[in-house]
C-alpha cells in the first residue's frame, strides 16, 4: 500500500497546529539578496530538464556585486516554480545545490528513462500496479526516480537546505485549480508536508491524509 504522509499535529482540543514550514514567506526572513529573485521552469520531458539545468549553469556564471562582495546570480535565487520535466533539475538543485551540476547529468540526463517506463509494463516483477488497487504506475516511477536521484529525501530535507524554495506544481483536476507542493497548500488539507517524499511530489501523488479523517 502506498504510504500516506502525516497529518498536522493537533492541540489538546484536536485543532490542527499550523506552523511555518516549507514556503517562500517564512523562509524569506533571510533572503539571498536585496531583491526577491523568482524563476519558473516549464514542462517538456528531458528537453525541458536539460534546458532548465543549462539555465541554472548559466546563472552560476553571471557575477553580481553587492556591498563590495561578488556572488553569482544563482546565489541570488529565492524561488523556483516548476512543472513536469522542469521540476527534475529544480528539485535536484534544491536538494544538492552546487553538487547538482556534477551529478545531475549522470543521474538523469544521460539515463535511459524510457527503459524504466517500458519495464513497468513489460517485466512481470514490476506488475504490482496490476493487482494492487493502492499502487499505480506513477508509484512505480516515483520509486525509480527516488532510487536514481532523490535517495529517500523528504521536504524536511529541502527545508534544511534553505533557499531557493522549490515549488513543484500540479493540477487538482477535480476542482480545476493549481496544487503547489508547499506547506500553505498542505495546510488546506491539514497535512504535514515535511514528511512527504520529494519523488512522490514530482509524480503528483495523491496519498494525503487529512487530520479531520480517522484511520480505520
Amino acid at each position: 500500500m502506498v504510504p500516506t504522509n502525516r497529518p498536522l499535529p493537533q492541540n489538546a482540543e484536536g485543532i490542527p497546529e499550523y506552523r511555518p514550514g516549507y514556503a517562500l514567506l517564512p523562509m524569506l526572513q533571510q533572503p539571498q539578496g536585496e531583491i526577491v529573485f523568482i524563476m519558473a521552469f516549464s514542462g517538456g520531458g528531458k528537453r525541458s530538464a536539460a534546458f532548465a539545468h543549462g539555465v541554472l549553469r548559466g546563472l552560476r556564471q553571471i557575477p553580481v556585486v553587492e556591498n563590495g562582495r561578488t556572488r553569482s546570480l544563482l546565489d541570488e535565487l529565492d524561488y523556483i516554480a516548476a512543472v513536469s520535466g522542469g521540476s527534475f533539475p529544480a528539485m535536484h538543485y534544491g536538494l544538492y545545490h552546487d553538487r547538482s551540476f556534477e551529478i545531475f547529468p549522470r543521474e538523469f540526463l544521460k539515463v535511459d528513462i524510457n527503459a524504466y517506463v517500458y519495464g513497468t509494463y513489460l517485466l512481470p516483477w514490476n506488475w504490482e500496479w496490476l493487482v494492487n488497487p493502492f499502487y499505480g504506475t506513477n508509484d512505480r516511477m516515483a520509486e525509480v526516480y527516488d532510487r536514481l536521484m532523490f535517495r529517500g529525501a523528504t521536504y524536511a530535507d529541502l527545508l534544511r537546505q534553505g533557499l531557493p524554495v522549490i515549488s513543484i506544481d500540479a493540477t487538482d483536476i477535480a476542482n480545476g485549480i493549481a496544487f503547489s507542493f508547499t506547506q500553505p497548500t498542505f495546510d488546506l488539507i491539514c497535512s504535514d508536508l515535511s514528511s512527504f517524499p520529494v519523488a512522490r511530489a514530482w509524480r503528483r501523488a495523491t496519498a494525503f491524509r487529512c487530520c479531520s479523517r480517522r484511520s480505520p
